[in-house]
């Protein structure tokens, strides 16, 4: 009788579960891309190696970069690469550079990055407005 209880509940809750992973491998995604974003951002603002810093996106590689230059330059060996799970997709595939001191965008505008499941219905957003103010919705 308590087998087949377990049972009964292991089958009802198993896809809250598995939907419960999903979305947490959605948002800690996003948080670490934030995250790396403001890194990027401050050592542009405090001019290391006395340069622009960015960040190149690549869903088709499931990696961004963390770079240094104007440019992206995939023959960097100073570049740091940072993949994310299959299950999540980071698009548009762009690259986003940061200028020193103010840690505005080098575009003039305000950049988007959008975090997407495969398996959920969910995004989350990633704004860095033309100031360089940061935040995730």
């Amino acid at each position: 009788m308590v087998v087949a209880m377990l049972s009964i509940l292991a089958a009802v809750s198993s896809p809250y579960y598995i939907q419960f992973q999903y979305k947490q491998r959605l948002h800690s995604s996003a948080e670490a891309l934030l995250s790396d974003i403001r890194l990027v951002q401050g050592k542009a603002m405090q001019q290391m190696e006395d340069d622009q810093w960015g960040v190149h996106i690549s869903d088709s590689d499931k990696a961004y970069v963390l770079f240094y230059g104007g440019t992206y330059n995939s023959t960097e060996a100073n570049n740091m690469s940072i993949s994310y799970v299959n299950s999540v997709s980071i698009s548009p595939d762009q690259d986003i550079v940061f200028d020193p001191v103010t840690g505005a965008p080098t575009s003039g505008s305000d950049v988007t990055v959008t975090v997407s499941s495969s398996s959920l219905s969910e995004t989350r957003t990633i704004t860095i407005n033309s100031e360089g103010m940061t935040y995730i919705d």
